[in-house]
């Protein structure tokens, strides 16, 4: 029974690529996850063994083998000496708080670091380049085979094809950081080898990233548990009640608009087009705002003020002079009068239309 995050920190993996390989491992039928009654606890796993590889020891013990009094079931699950290794940490530039919406003129905080950053969280981190899982795996084939291989039977347990590839990129670098030696074509771990591996690991920031990963995953758990002692408390009655509030004045609000909506569909009060007509037959043109204002003044609604315009005809314009500000000219832009302005003209003047 183990947590995901703590199978990441044994893994020195995320917690997303370790939940992606215990979901592979359990599609290929290699183990069998189960799930906690009670969601505080961690998930289990159960390891599906072949039956070939089940035996049976009664009263010995081995190196290998399980310890104590207890007869071992089960061949080959010692896991190995060597910690899991990380991959190569990718440089990054220096890190910005704020950062600039594309396609808008609105600045909005990057969301890569925290709210208070400290000069550290901003600055730039350069590449480093570590030994990686692939030579993992090389120190643990020859661990499992006694401390040394020949090259060709190496690259047969890691499933290479070329073993000068293997020499030149992948035990290079374990041979220069003393954890190897390589004889011709015999490949084998250094005495002190171990040592030599944590040397390696705390000189690349391997030590320094687990310590981060593990104190993160230390608060998250501890936020996961007072959420689920929340939730078995309950949602407080002053929530709720300010809840219920909150709905009960977005409903108010959302009839408000429709109603605002239903009114701005309806016809304009012949009240409004009056006071349009009457103004416009005292000036060649005035601005829309104006008209807001006088609308107000006598009790109506300025809203109502943009619609009877546009029906009676009257041509509107941005005038640049003012700031682009909307005006309404008593004439119409194809030249015939407006509606307000016609019965006043003679019938043989009047426009067809």
């Amino acid at each position: 029974m183990v947590g995901l995050r703590t199978l990441s920190d044994i893994a020195a993996k995320t917690a997303p690529s370790v939940g992606n390989a215990v979901k592979h491992l359990q599609a290929d039928g290699q183990i069998e996850i189960l799930a906690p009654e009670d969601p505080s606890k961690p998930r289990s796993y159960r390891l599906l063994v072949p039956r070939a590889t089940l035996y049976s020891m009664e009263g010995e013990t081995t190196k290998e083998g399980f310890l104590g009094e207890s007869t071992p079931t089960c061949k080959g699950l010692r896991p190995p000496s060597a910690p899991r290794l990380r991959w190569s940490s990718p440089g990054q530039p220096r890190r910005r708080e704020f950062e600039l919406v594309p396609g808008r003129c609105v600045v909005r905080h990057s969301g890569r670091v925290p709210r208070d950053p400290t000069p550290e969280d901003l600055e730039a981190t350069p590449y480093v380049k570590r030994l990686g899982p692939h030579r993992g795996a090389v120190l643990d084939t020859l661990e499992a085979a006694g401390g040394e291989l020949p090259l060709e039977d190496l690259c047969e347990a890691l499933h290479r094809k070329r073993p000068r590839d293997v020499r030149r990129r992948t035990l290079k670098p374990l041979e220069d950081a003393g954890i190897i030696e390589c004889e011709g074509d015999i490949v084998r771990l250094v005495g002190e080898w171990l040592a030599k591996l944590e040397e390696e690991r705390e000189r690349k920031g391997e030590i320094e990233q687990a310590e981060r990963q593990a104190k993160r995953h230390r608060e998250q758990s501890a936020r996961y548990r007072e959420h689920l002692t929340r939730a078995k408390r309950g949602t407080p009655k002053a929530s709720l009640d300010a809840m219920r509030r909150t709905k009960d004045l977005r409903e108010r609000r959302r009839r408000e608009i429709r109603d605002e909506v239903e009114r701005d569909r309806a016809p304009t009060p012949p009240a409004v087009e009056a006071l349009v007509a009457r103004i416009l037959s005292q000036h060649e043109r005035i601005r829309m705002e104006l008209l807001y204002e006088i609308a107000r003044e006598e009790g109506l609604r300025w809203r109502d003020v943009p619609p009877a315009v546009r029906r009676m005809g009257y041509r509107v314009e941005q005038s640049p002079e003012y700031g682009n500000a909307e005006f309404v000219y008593t004439g119409r832009a194809d030249g015939m009068m407006p509606t307000a302005l016609a019965p006043e003209l003679p019938a043989m003047m009047r426009s067809p239309a």
